[in-house]
């Protein structure tokens, strides 16, 4: 995927968190996982934050 973006020309980025299931940031799904979750919370709104003006 890293290389789509590249290819693409974006500059976008992509974060992998190893040892988590997709769905991880949804408390109600058996894989969640609070500390990564956090993360990719913190990420989404920073990302947000600098793009959305």
């Amino acid at each position: 995927m890293c290389k789509a973006f590249a290819d693409a020309g974006t500059d976008a980025q992509t974060y992998w968190v190893d040892g988590t299931h997709h769905g991880f940031v949804f408390p109600q799904r058996p894989v969640y996982d609070q500390p990564a979750a956090e993360r990719h919370w913190e990420l989404l709104l920073d990302m947000f934050a600098r793009l959305l003006h």
